[in-house]
This record gives C-alpha cells, sequence and structure tokens, in this order.
C-alpha cells in the first residue's frame, strides 16, 4: 500500500517511457476533470493500491506519476454510498477542505441524493465553497440503478438550481445503451437546451470509454453520438484524453 509520505508508484522505466513519448504531446498546464478524494474515516471505498485517505496532498504527488512538472488543476468529486448515509455530510466537508488549499486552479463538487431539497442543495455548495454537483445512480430507488432513467437519480429540480447558479453536474449515466439509449437522449437533451447556464460533464467519454470502440453510439438519433465524437476529437487534438464530454447543445 502506498502511504501519504511516499504516494509514489512510478518506477524508472515509467519516467523513461514518459519522457520518450509523452512529455512532448502533455501540455504543461493539466486540469483533470474527474478525480475522487476521499477520507478513510468515512469513505466508502478504498483501493489496497492507494492511501487509505486521498486529499490534496496525495492527489498532487500521485498525478507526478502520470505527468511529472506539470501545473495541476482538478474538478474533486467525493466519496458518497446508500449503504452508508452519515458518511456524505464528513465527505463533501473532505472535499471542500481539499478545494480550498488552491482555489485558484482547484474545483469541487457536491455529492447529491435525489430525494434533496433544492434550496438546501443551493445553501449546502454555497457554503463549502463549491462549484456544482455529483449524482449517482446507486441513489436511485427503482432495482436495478443500472437500468434507471437520469431523473430517477438526477431530478430536474436539482439540474435547476445548478442553471441558476451556473454550476457545473457530472453524469454519469447507465442503461446498457449508454449514449445511444432514447431515455438517456431525451433527458440529456431536454436538461442542456432547458437550462443553458447548467453545464453537464458526461463522465467517462459519455459512458463510452473509448470513443473508436463504439461506432454504434455515434450514430444515435437525434445527433448525441455525432457531437459527443467531435467533442471528443476536439479534446483530442487539443491535447487532452477525452475521458470526459462537456456536453454543449
Amino acid at each position: 500500500m502506498l502511504t501519504t509520505d511516499n504516494a509514489s508508484a512510478a518506477r524508472d522505466v515509467d519516467r523513461e517511457f514518459f519522457n520518450r513519448e509523452l512529455a512532448s504531446f502533455v501540455p504543461d498546464r493539466v486540469f483533470d476533470a474527474h478525480t475522487h478524494v476521499w477520507n478513510a474515516a468515512v469513505a466508502s471505498f478504498a483501493s489496497l493500491d492507494l492511501p487509505p485517505t486521498v486529499g490534496y496532498d496525495e492527489y498532487i504527488s500521485l498525478m507526478e506519476d502520470l505527468h511529472p512538472n506539470r501545473k495541476l488543476g482538478a474538478l474533486l468529486i467525493g466519496s458518497a454510498s446508500p449503504q452508508r448515509p452519515d458518511g456524505r455530510a464528513p465527505g463533501n466537508q473532505w472535499v471542500a477542505d481539499q478545494v480550498a488549499r488552491d482555489p485558484t486552479f482547484y474545483r469541487g463538487e457536491f455529492f447529491i441524493r435525489p430525494e434533496d431539497d433544492p434550496e438546501w442543495v443551493r445553501q449546502e455548495v454555497r457554503r463549502l465553497g463549491l462549484h456544482g454537483l455529483k449524482c449517482y445512480h446507486t441513489f436511485a430507488s427503482q432495482q436495478p440503478t443500472w437500468e434507471v432513467s437520469i431523473p430517477d437519480y438526477l431530478p430536474e429540480r436539482l439540474v435547476k438550481v445548478a442553471d441558476e447558479e451556473g454550476w457545473v453536474i457530472t453524469l454519469h449515466m447507465v442503461r446498457s445503451r449508454a449514449c445511444a439509449d432514447p431515455d438517456n437522449i431525451y433527458w440529456i437533451r431536454r436538461y442542456c437546451e432547458k437550462y443553458p447556464n447548467m453545464r453537464l460533464i458526461l463522465a467517462h467519454s459519455a459512458r463510452g470509454f473509448q470513443p473508436a470502440h463504439n461506432p454504434g453510439r455515434t450514430a444515435a438519433p437525434g445527433g448525441l453520438g455525432q457531437r459527443i465524437l467531435r467533442q471528443q476529437r476536439q479534446l483530442r487534438t487539443n491535447g487532452s484524453s477525452g475521458h470526459h464530454s462537456h456536453l454543449r447543445l
């Protein structure tokens, strides 16, 4: 297990590969649009390959393995689980504490539940100095959660608050066909078109993971797949991994 004092897994061969193959491609400034931080006291997950607690210091150290000597920034996301409801509030606080370490280059999202009162969410995000919302399908009341509709875990009343405040929302969509699913297409278009001041981040390449492996999804009705693919190509051309799609309709 990596510790806080030795949070590095890079080997000499890894560093040599970076310098040979990637150093000329990775830009001087890197912004990570999806990274999780957690405190061991309340985290709902942990990895044997990472420190039990990951905050600002651990993140900086670990990212040096991936792209050394770059100026880093990130959108930080906490940890929450329906099985540990008492952990969500301290998890959100942990995110806020890490953002406060470098508020110029770091942003954070507030982990929501679908039953949250929108005015309470507005108050908490402002109080914590965060910048958006993170939803997740495991908080939906329907089963199986992997096949639920987007409003089941991201209700419209919370999207409306994000629009009023100019926040981002990170959406890890579900359903087996992902961005080719007609129900997902409907709700993503509805939210983006009705609430244009909200910015929707479709996590994990719109859950395509590798765009080149998903040709069927690029032809999805409504033009959503084509838009996502164009944006991913543009991101890669500009020096980004394309791990996320920042959807603007």
